[in-house]
């Protein structure tokens, strides 16, 4: 197998968290309403290759994960935070929301929809947001320009996007 293929998109040092020994936590399959009593991190929250096959944001990922989990660990001891391990949980947070393919495809086929809306609208043509055949259109454009590695880089230039958000934990 090669190295570095399954990317996690949900970081195993956070599903550790969510462990009672630290090897195996539980599952449940919503589709098949079954419950996983003991499940490995290693194959869960995964794609081949998620982030590209040349490894540049799967490794520049990683760097930020073990930072990450200094913080979230911290925070989950009931420790005082200082001001830049607030940012590191700021920046967790705002990177979770897209790393999944599922996500990018939505907030991708969104704009997408509100673009085709807008000129649709300037051209006087009537067509809604939500009209199907925008919809349709919006989501197999949406499908050809995604991937996770393009919404990172685009989130890395903006993760400062939250600093005027406070922490509640």
């Amino acid at each position: 197998m090669a190295l570095k293929k399954k990317q996690h998109f949900v970081p195993q040092f956070y599903m550790r968290n969510f462990s009672p020994d630290g090897k195996s936590f539980s599952l449940y399959i919503i589709k098949e309403a079954r419950v996983i009593s003991r499940s490995s991190f290693a194959n869960q929250c995964c794609e081949e290759y998620s982030y590209g096959e040349d490894l540049e944001w799967e490794n520049t990922l990683a760097r930020m994960e073990r930072q990450w989990s200094i913080s979230i660990k911290k925070a989950i001891q009931n420790e005082n935070l200082n001001n830049d391990e607030i940012d590191d949980l700021k920046e967790f947070i705002v990177y979770q929301l897209i790393r999944t393919r599922g996500q990018n495809q939505h907030i991708t086929k969104e704009s997408l929809a509100d673009v085709l809306h807008t000129t649709c609208r300037r051209l006087g043509i009537l067509a809604y947001k939500d009209h199907p055949v925008v919809m349709k259109e919006a989501a197999k454009v949406a499908e050809n320009l995604n991937r996770p590695e393009k919404w990172l880089s685009y989130i890395k230039s903006r993760a400062r996007i939250v600093d005027d958000l406070s922490i509640l934990i």
